[in-house]
């Protein structure tokens, strides 16, 4: 059987996940066809006429809510998260919507050695990532999530859907956190989130949801440059969010960590 995929999203150009499905598929001796779609407007449309013939897509920016909105019934992650990045058709025509987006985070965290039980955590950023990661660190026992965003009003408004959270601003923020994750987009510009130096010199663990071909960001350099340990950037996540929706189309799970590699390796040639 030949499985056929792809991704949407605007821009579309640099996405990895053809890469990354097609090494799934590869090493696990199935056949799959994974293309990437730009979609200028009319997602609804484009997507829904692809998946007259195909078995699944994945979601993403500016079309996780849209994607949200077609699904004729998700996932309670993608109820929370109110986006989906995977869409998958059912064996009666309608369509199925997770997010794997935290999934693929926490898998990535725990692979990296980090246990998070009763660790206080800093999110930076309250966008559409953030959305999509929160519940899944909340369930891993952690002592508490604090979410910090330059826009404060924007931070709040996830308190309705996340009532475990505690929005915090430059002056309110506790003196420590164990874990920090920058879920906001400011490594993409080069900038570095408003928080204070000593944080990072007092975190065990920095992760940054953006990726790079050397694994490192301008906010995890800046972390390892303080002291922090443990720095990583976001290149686990994107593996392993693209292995549970792999998983949810075919039954198949694919090698994380072979994929990790191999990955690193393909980022680093293409610099060269």
């Amino acid at each position: 059987m030949t499985y056929k995929f792809a991704v949407f999203g605007n821009p579309i150009e640099h996405s990895l996940s053809p890469i990354i499905h097609s090494f799934f598929a590869q090493d696990l001796g199935l056949d799959v066809i994974y293309d990437k779609i730009k979609v200028e407007d009319n997602f609804k449309d484009i997507c829904s006429n692809f998946l007259s013939t195909a078995q699944g897509c994945n979601v993403t920016v500016p079309f996780k809510q849209d994607a949200f909105l077609l699904a004729n019934n998700v996932s309670q992650r993608a109820q929370k998260a109110k986006a989906c990045n995977t869409l998958k058709k059912q064996a009666d025509g309608s369509l199925y919507g997770d997010n794997t987006d935290g999934a693929g985070l926490v898998l990535d965290l725990i692979d990296l050695g980090l246990q998070l039980k009763q660790k206080n955590i800093l999110v930076i950023g309250a966008g559409g990532a953030v959305r999509g990661i929160l519940d899944e660190l909340y369930q891993e026992q952690v002592a508490s999530i604090s979410v910090y965003n330059r826009t404060l009003e924007k931070a709040q408004a996830l308190v309705d859907d996340f009532a475990y959270i505690k929005v915090v601003t430059t002056d309110s923020m506790q003196d420590h956190y164990d874990v920090i994750i920058n879920a906001s987009s400011s490594s993409l510009y080069n900038s570095l989130p408003n928080i204070d130096d000593s944080l990072y010199a007092k975190a065990n663990f920095v992760y940054d949801l953006m990726y790079t071909p050397i694994g490192a960001t301008i906010f995890t350099q800046k972390a390892q440059a303080l002291g922090c340990p443990n720095c990583y950037d976001g290149l686990g996540m994107l593996i392993g969010q693209a292995a549970f929706a792999f998983k949810l189309w075919t039954d198949k799970m694919p090698n994380i960590s072979a994929t990790k590699a191999y990955m690193r390796q393909y980022l680093q040639e293409l610099q060269h």
